[in-house]
């Protein structure tokens, strides 16, 4: 029984040694070992990192363009899209409390019979 665990097991152990040494190619994903590293073996048994090296890779290429605005005009939208003042949005809002009081207009809540008559 034990022998037979070991043979199943070094079976498993081998199946997967043999999988993970393929080589696996993704459609869009493109990877190549560079000779030019940033890490720079030293000669007191440590190795360096080199900051420009580090700084070059993290840097952008070229600052993104802006998108072109020319067909967003702004004096022409409604100001109520804007964030603006808007005189007949205050006076829906207000309803017959406006120059009255500062407190919006809320109708009265009427509430049904649940009895249904």
């Amino acid at each position: 029984m034990r022998i037979r665990q070991v043979w199943w097991g070094a079976l498993v152990v081998v199946a997967f040694a043999a999988h993970g040494q393929q080589v696996v190619e993704l459609p869009g994903v493109r990877a190549s070992a560079t000779p030019e590293g940033c890490v720079a073996s030293a000669e007191a048994g440590g190795a360096t990192l080199s900051y420009a090296c580090l700084t070059r890779m993290v840097t952008a290429d070229q600052t993104p363009k802006a998108p072109d605005l020319s067909g967003a005009d702004v004096a022409r939208r409604p100001s109520n899209t804007l964030g603006l003042y808007n005189a007949s949005g205050l006076q829906n809002r207000m309803g017959p409390n406006l120059g009255v009081s500062a407190q919006p207009y809320r109708p009265k809540l009427v509430y049904p019979n649940p009895l249904g008559r």
